[in-house]
């Protein structure tokens, strides 16, 4: 599963033209490889999720609703090869917009240096 190749993404056309890409939310192209995920298709670091049904708090993940559920998908990755799954404990809403602030001031203070 996940987009061809071959088929250019926004991050990698917008690295090939000098800019930056980060992401932080959910990916929705394909997982189950790291080849497929955002750090594999163009992104220099991703914060978030890569599966579909997250509980917003715990992260948990249920295949149904009256099932257990089977694990939790909260991680930081960057194009170095590191990543860190972890349990988030902000809502998924508030992590996500304040990661993302925190990039922008991160990338900011990197092109004043």
């Amino acid at each position: 599963a996940g987009l061809p190749p071959d088929m250019p993404t926004m991050p990698q056309l917008l690295r090939r033209a000098g800019y930056s890409a980060h992401m932080v939310g959910k990916w929705h192209l394909g997982h189950s490889q790291p080849q497929q995920g955002p750090i594999g298709r163009g992104f220099e670091s991703h914060t978030g999720s890569h599966m579909w049904d997250i509980e917003s708090y715990t992260k948990l993940m249920w295949d149904r609703p009256w099932t257990k559920p089977y694990g939790a998908d909260w991680i930081k990755a960057h194009e170095n090869g590191s990543s860190h799954h972890y349990p988030e404990p902000r809502h998924a809403t508030i992590a996500i917009t304040e990661e993302a602030v925190a990039v922008m001031k991160d990338h900011k203070k990197e092109k004043e240096n």
